[in-house]
């Protein structure tokens, strides 16, 4: 089953940017960079730094989608967010962490969702 979510809606405070606003100090291809949004919190003057969001897979094997989300120059200035379900979790919970309900939204209209059956493995009992 594919799931294609075609009306992804951001709220009226969330922009998103046609490149990346920070340099990549995690190695990722161009082609992982999934985009960037800048966030303005309600009753704030100032806007937020922009976030790059990048989508990489994750440990040899596994076969999961990772979240990587880059707020600034620094090396240490990222956040690993773990798999894209676990993201999209955490951004659904109250209060949410730090740019997560934002980059929820660009995932969801970003991305095309997939899921598979696994074939269930029977277990043989030996006597």
């Amino acid at each position: 089953m594919r799931i294609n979510f075609t009306h992804a809606v951001f709220d009226d405070h969330i922009e998103e940017l046609g490149k990346p606003s920070w340099p990549d100090g995690c190695g990722h291809k161009r082609s992982e960079w999934v985009g960037t949004v800048k966030t303005w919190p309600d009753g704030y003057s100032k806007p937020m730094e922009p976030v790059d969001v990048y989508v990489h897979e994750g440990d040899i094997g596994v076969n999961e989608a990772h979240v990587c989300i880059r707020f600034g120059a620094e090396g240490c200035q990222y956040v690993s967010a773990g798999s894209v379900l676990d993201m999209l979790v955490q951004a659904a919970r109250r209060p949410a962490p730090t740019y997560y309900r934002e980059v929820a939204c660009l995932l969801v209209k970003k991305l095309d969702f997939f899921c598979e059956q696994r074939a269930l493995q029977k277990k043989r009992i030996r006597r």
